[in-house]
């Protein structure tokens, strides 16, 4: 059991002090070797620069962590770009998409100013991109349209000359009847297959997937240092608001992956709780019961229906909130002095 014990409390420090590393190699130069200082270095984006960068700190193992923070420079910069702003962007999500893979772990400040500077640079992009396909979609299709007026035009008539007793006493059938013949004369399967292909081939949707890709990533590598303390439920809800911004600008597809990414988030916050808990104070622990109890955050509001016999995302918060708190009390005590279950109780 001591074993046990001791494997625990040495992982948690093993965290904590890759979390204690990480913050000061990227604040400080203090103690950091000369690969290390690359992986946080700005770029200048001059062409000697860049080249610079891909072939030596890209492919330096150990990068990965640090990559969200360049990947971000780019995206930045694709808006000095004059032309090939969206193809720019795919290839810089593509590269870094595989990159960011090899880390085990990133530091959720960083995840929060990565997502305002996708609000910010990648949103616009899309949005004009998306926009131009409707209607080059819509102009396409109406020329195919007018190509076929005069079969629509010699439907029309043939169906008023020979249907206008039906028209006189049914209207409905003869309406029905209409719309039949007039379908039958287009290439209806033409236009959908070439709708379709068009909306597959389309550059902004592969940006969309791929954005969502390196953002599902990276929230399910999410750990929160205890140095962080107060701030750390404040930067949940800012990832929770920002991945809500991206889903009503349409980067975040549907509901369902919104859904998705917020018990991820949740689940994540939760296991730093289990590393750090005890690291936490009952002020910071007494701040963030008060703001879950309360509803503060659309990551605990948004829903798309409550399942029977599944806890909610704020059940498992307080749930969470409580067993820290317990650990937090023991830990600066030396003894179990509350907090009780019935402080974590809601109002509702």
């Amino acid at each position: 059991m001591n074993n046990i014990v001791a494997l625990s409390n040495g992982k948690k420090i093993m965290w904590i002090c890759v979390f204690l590393c990480s913050a000061s190699l990227y604040s400080s130069s203090y103690g950091a070797s000369a690969d290390q200082l690359a992986f946080v270095k700005p770029l200048t984006m001059a062409r000697t620069d860049i080249a610079a960068y891909f072939s030596g700190v890209f492919n330096k193992e150990g990068y990965g962590p640090f990559s969200l923070s360049h990947f971000e420079q780019f995206l930045k910069f694709s808006s000095t770009l004059s032309q090939g702003q969206l193809s720019f962007l795919i290839s810089m999500s593509d590269l870094f998409l595989a990159r960011l893979k090899e880390s085990l772990y990133f530091n959720p400040v960083v995840v929060n100013d990565f997502l305002a500077t996708v609000i910010q640079q990648v949103v616009p992009v899309l949005t004009v991109a998306f926009q131009t396909h409707v209607i080059e979609l819509e102009n396409d299709m109406r020329a195919q349209l007018n190509g076929h007026m005069q079969d629509l035009k010699q439907t029309l008539a043939y169906e008023l000359k020979n249907g206008f007793y039906v028209l006189k006493f049914d209207p409905e059938l003869f309406l029905q009847r209409l719309t039949e013949n007039i379908i039958k004369g287009l290439p209806v399967e033409v236009l959908a297959h070439h709708a379709v292909q068009t909306m597959l081939k389309n550059e902004a949707l592969h940006m969309r997937s791929t954005i969502v890709r390196i953002i599902e990533s990276i929230v399910d590598r999410l750990v929160w240092s205890p140095v962080e303390e107060g701030f750390a439920w404040n930067n949940v809800k800012n990832i929770a608001d920002h991945l809500f911004t991206l889903y009503r600008y349409g980067i975040v597809p549907d509901e369902q992956t919104l859904h998705q990414l917020y018990w991820t988030l949740t689940y994540r916050f939760i296991y730093s709780l289990g590393l750090i808990g005890e690291h936490i104070s009952p002020t910071t622990y007494a701040m963030m019961k008060a703001d879950i109890l309360q509803g503060n955050s659309i990551l605990l509001t948004f829903s798309m229906g409550e399942q029977p016999f599944v806890k909610s995302r704020r059940e498992w918060l307080v749930d969470a909130l409580f067993s820290g708190e317990v650990r937090s009390r023991i830990a600066s005590t030396g003894s179990w002095v509350g907090p009780y279950r019935s402080e974590y109780a809601s109002n509702d």
